[in-house]
């Protein structure tokens, strides 16, 4: 146990206006009691490799943080043994693969802002009339998070996939968009398209051959506050004058469906499907990569590839419930009031 302290210490020379808004919201609210008892538990088993993990987490660097932390609760909760002995990349699973957390963050970092969508048809009619300008935003985005990372070099001169120790494994990104308010309402799905190109002959990110040392990515769009918030209620975080509820569009497994079905719940509540870290993640796989990702290195999650000249996916389960996107509405029950609507 790494016996870290609490995420939500004060610090000195820090007041509340040099604070992420994000941060004050599940400090400082009771609608996110549940978040809290659940990042601090999370944190508790993290090892904090520069010291700086609760100054960025508080300040400019929230979502870079929370994605973090998300992505560590997944190897936790699958049982992966986590080699922390070198400052990077974040994550190295011996014998298994190297992972690098990246984030878009928006101009200004400090920025809570967000869009909301009451169900599935205006979440449809957003990436509609979005569709020339916010998927190519979502697009060179995810384009610049990845190329920014692959053309890292440290002061030897190496790249991520060159250091010594970790130059035989695979090397994957864990990709998630924070640059503006739209960026958790594009999904995985469209991640998967823009990289593996969406049909045959039409080029994808994978087939620049740069980047090639890139064995998979692996994406999310809610590795955010309401996961924590959600999962840490289920978990027995909460209390029961707050409720949380979400709903959103999720992948139909009927063979040869086409549409995604629409859902809804209570979290917490009898009937409600069980929500873990690993529910939010698609690896998707690098056709060309110069050290091929093995699909049982990363388990639990979905996984598409490229395979004989179309792409394959494979879920978890055939009753796994996976969400695309969502909203999360936490709600004080004491006070008749709504608390927060969150994204994912």
């Amino acid at each position: 146990m790494a016996g870290n302290g609490s995420l939500f210490e004060r610090l000195p020379r820090f007041p509340d206006s040099k604070l992420h808004p994000l941060f004050l919201i599940i400090r400082d609210s009771r609608s996110h009691i549940a978040a809290r008892g659940l990042l601090d538990q999370v944190f508790s088993e993290y090892v904090d490799k520069d010291g700086n993990f609760v100054r960025d987490f508080q300040t400019q660097g929230f979502s870079a943080r929370i994605w973090e932390l998300s992505l560590f609760a997944y190897l936790f909760e699958e049982g992966y043994t986590l080699d922390s002995t070198h400052a990077m990349p974040d994550f190295i699973i011996p014998e298994g693969c190297a992972i690098e957390a990246v984030t878009n963050q928006p101009r200004d970092p400090m920025s809570a802002s967000q869009v909301n969508f009451e169900d599935k048809e205006e979440y449809r009619a957003f990436i509609t009339i979005n569709r020339s300008a916010g998927v190519t935003e979502f697009q060179n985005q995810l384009r610049k998070a990845i190329t920014s990372k692959m053309g890292k070099r440290f002061k030897d001169g190496l790249t991520y996939w060159e250091l010594p120790h970790i130059r035989d494994l695979p090397f994957v990104l864990a990709v998630q968009c924070f640059y503006g308010p739209s960026s958790t309402a594009f999904t995985d799905g469209l991640a998967a398209s823009y990289l593996l190109g969406e049909q045959p002959g039409m080029a994808g990110l994978f087939d620049d051959s740069e980047l090639a040392p890139l064995s998979a990515v692996l994406f999310s769009n809610s590795g955010t506050v309401a996961q924590f918030n959600r999962i840490g209620k289920q978990s027995g975080y909460g209390v029961d004058d707050v409720r949380i509820f979400r709903s959103g569009i999720y992948y139909d497994p009927t063979p040869g469906a086409t549409e995604a079905h629409q859902f809804g719940y209570e979290v917490g509540t009898a009937g409600a499907p069980p929500e873990d870290f690993a529910q939010s993640l698609h690896l998707i796989h690098n056709p060309h990569a110069d050290h091929p990702l093995r699909q049982e290195t990363l388990m639990g999650v979905r996984q598409t590839a490229w395979i004989q000249g179309k792409s394959e996916s494979v879920v978890p389960g055939i009753d796994t419930f996976l969400p695309f996107a969502s909203r999360t509405l936490a709600v004080e029950i004491g006070g008749q009031r709504e608390a927060r609507r969150d994204r994912t």
